[in-house]
């Protein structure tokens, strides 16, 4: 992992250690605060430690590495420290070393290792928790919450009196709290796992872009390792691989299968953001071909992502998933051409 020819100053590495050690601190924080939210989980830490790499370099980022695994030691705890060193270090750090081959390759890796990294965690939650882990996980939270320092409900404190028209104490905070974690178990039960498989997918794809995206604005990316949004589009076999998994755990659902609710919600998941990146990378292909200048184009996909994802998140994955099949660079057009590549239809040898 290097920096090519670029010279990091003094006064930016300072810098970066100061931003690093604030993303130590408060990273247990965020995605605790994560979890509470109705969005998919996306690893944050992750993302900032590869902008931080990219912006001021190896040390920098390495100490950010190890003063966020040390941050969750001490504020949660040797198992939660375990899950964020498997999920939020190890990852990013690993998709660093993979800077210089073809992107999509760096693609496929990252998802490998933000996969693995979230089974290992998943292991740590089992063997610590046992069978039972979304209720027996989240009885931990009240106690977790109470070892933080009060410095950090503080801003919750006033977010939520301002919410409730009604000045929240500390204590009151506390017992908001744990009435909420009784209510959520059992919804959690059934959408946190797609809220993890489908964030910790958009982790992996922002992880690799942002790194190679920074390298290619510098003029540092190595040829093929950089692909804008436009040339992204699902391969045939994944297209197919995941509708298969969307159908057959719907059918499950259908004929009542235990769990097979919870198994058809995290496939859904998975296969949001794969189809409504697919819809992007379609977006920024339509709009490369009108007038709109880059500027416009960049605002007009931001938008677009924005709208989709927060409002009409069903018609982005619609979208997405006709383009994925039926597209120029979908799994129809993709199959023909391989066909003729092969000789069997017009076009062959």
């Amino acid at each position: 992992m290097n920096q090519g020819n670029v010279k990091i100053g003094a006064g930016r590495v300072v810098a970066a250690v100061v931003l690093g050690a604030l993303l130590a601190l408060i990273s247990p924080l965020l995605l605790l605060v994560e979890l509470f939210m109705p969005v998919a989980v996306v690893l944050l830490p992750s993302v900032a430690l590869v902008a931080l790499y990219r912006w001021a370099g190896r040390g920098p980022a390495l100490a950010t590495a190890v003063m966020m695994v040390a941050s969750a030691a001490l504020l949660t705890g040797n198992t939660f420290m375990l899950i964020a060193l498997a999920m939020m270090v190890l990852p990013p750090l690993l998709v660093l070393r993979m800077q210089d081959r073809p992107f999509f390759e760096q693609l496929r890796f990252s998802i490998a290792a933000f996969g693995v990294g979230m089974l290992v965690a998943a292991a740590a939650l089992f063997f610590r928790f046992g069978g039972n882990m979304i209720e027996r996980v989240f009885g931990q939270f009240p106690e977790m919450v109470r070892a933080l320092p009060e410095e950090y409900i503080v801003p919750m404190l006033e977010s939520m009196s301002s919410l409730l028209g009604r000045t929240v104490t500390v204590d009151g905070f506390y017992e908001i709290y744990d009435s909420m974690i009784k209510e959520l178990i059992p919804v959690y039960q059934m959408l946190l796992p797609q809220r993890l498989f489908s964030g910790v997918l958009i982790s992996a794809l922002l992880c690799a872009w942002l790194s190679n995206r920074m390298r290619a604005r510098r003029g540092e990316a190595a040829p093929g390792s950089y692909a804008p949004l436009r040339e992204w589009a699902l391969p045939a076999s994944t297209t197919g691989g995941l509708l298969l998994l969307l159908v057959a755990s719907w059918v499950l659902d259908l004929i009542g299968v235990t769990g097979a609710e919870t198994a058809y919600y995290a496939a859904y998941g998975i296969a949001s953001v794969a189809f409504g990146v697919q819809a992007l990378g379609s977006a920024a292909r339509r709009l490369r071909m009108t007038s709109m200048r880059p500027g416009g184009q960049h605002a007009a996909l931001i938008a677009i992502a924005v709208v989709g994802t927060l409002l009409l998140p069903d018609a982005l994955m619609v979208y997405g998933g006709a383009s994925a099949i039926l597209g120029s660079r979908g799994a129809l057009r993709q199959r023909a051409e391989n066909r003729n590549d092969d000789g069997r239809f017009g076009g062959g040898e």
